[in-house]
């Protein structure tokens, strides 16, 4: 089975989408596919240990050519200016919603209404999450993500000596600044929680600014940026991450993470982030500090609802193997291929 997957960005370039994408190009060779990547990452190049070959910032002859070649299209995440192609030629064709398909300030765009249109044109639509599936395109299957478990074979083991964490790139959107308030009120409340900041972004200074305001420096300290295995080697550290966003989240492959590192996700319950967790995370009212810091004392206190927790997350992660899903995918390919 001949398949381009079709992805705006893929490694080196950093970020959930492109490590996913990867994912799938790799597990897809495996299951015997005959996979070619295209993408805009400049910096993508073909590395001789890959199963796929990867065509970086193709001109329209390449693109005509890569579709003409294939019987699946493995759209990952709409991407017109590379998907086009398919609808010309006909292709078999597969979408997958990572996001909620808006501009800027959340308004729809005239190319937001096309590719909405377009989905009824494809021979299957996933969405990540039931929040992006009835949000998007209620007509989408639902396949939550996998997360790369590479990563975490063969870590060292360490003791789980350090309380919160928080991973994502330093903007509002993320909510480091909630985190940091709520390590705040813990410390007023007379827990002496610390909490260590991991990822880097414009709000970084002012985020800096903020813990010495509040008096925290000892309390509270920022890693800069960490991926891949160095990130799964430093998670095994902790107790509780702090996913904070202010915005709702279509998934949240950093959650499956933090389970996969036997660290228990606190999550905002906006988009598909619930989803992510399921029954190995706490789950508290966005934007609610005082719902926040009731559910966190809840599990610091209770150390029978912290290992139910820790042992509702051994079985939730094995759902979201790269294998499993991936297999999902594979299962669909096989279905439309069969289809006239």
């Amino acid at each position: 089975m001949k398949v381009i997957l079709l992805s705006h960005k893929f490694p080196p370039d950093i970020g959930g989408l492109e490590n996913v994408s990867e994912i799938f190009a790799e597990q897809f060779s495996k299951l015997g596919c005959s996979v070619k990547v295209v993408t805009w990452s400049k910096n993508s190049i073909n590395n001789i240990n890959f199963t796929y070959k990867v065509f970086a910032n193709p001109t329209i002859f390449t693109l005509l050519k890569l579709h003409f070649w294939a019987d699946i299209v493995f759209e990952n995440n709409p991407c017109l200016r590379l998907s086009w192609p398919a609808y010309i030629l006909r292709k078999k064709l597969i979408i997958v919603l990572h996001g909620w398909i808006l501009g800027q300030n959340n308004k729809k765009r005239l190319v937001d209404h096309l590719k909405r249109f377009l989905f009824n044109s494809a021979d299957k639509v996933v969405a990540i999450s039931d929040a992006v599936k009835f949000e998007v395109y209620p007509k989408a299957i639902t396949i939550l993500n996998p997360f790369n478990s590479r990563y975490f074979a063969h870590l060292d083991y360490v003791d789980k000596n350090k309380d919160f964490v928080f991973v994502g790139r330093l903007v509002s959107d993320k909510g480091c600044d909630f985190a940091i308030s709520a390590i705040h009120r813990l410390c007023l409340m007379g827990y002496k929680s610390t909490l260590t900041i991991i990822g880097n972004g414009p709000e970084r200074i002012k985020l800096e600014n903020q813990v010495l305001t509040l008096g925290l420096e000892k309390m509270i300290s920022f890693k800069g940026s960490l991926v891949g295995r160095n990130l799964c080697q430093e998670l095994l550290k902790y107790k509780f991450m702090l996913i904070t966003s202010s915005w709702k989240e279509p998934f949240g492959i950093v959650a499956l993470e933090s389970i996969a590192a036997g660290v228990i996700p606190i999550v905002s319950d906006g988009g598909g982030l619930p989803e992510a967790v399921g029954s190995a995370g706490i789950v508290y009212k966005r934007g609610n500090l005082d719902d926040l810091i009731k559910n966190l004392i809840l599990v610091i206190e209770n150390p029978t609802q912290y290992e139910t927790l820790i042992n509702n997350g051994t079985q939730k992660i094995l759902k979201h193997t790269p294998e499993l899903v991936a297999n999902q995918y594979f299962q669909l390919f096989k279905q439309i291929q069969q289809i006239n």
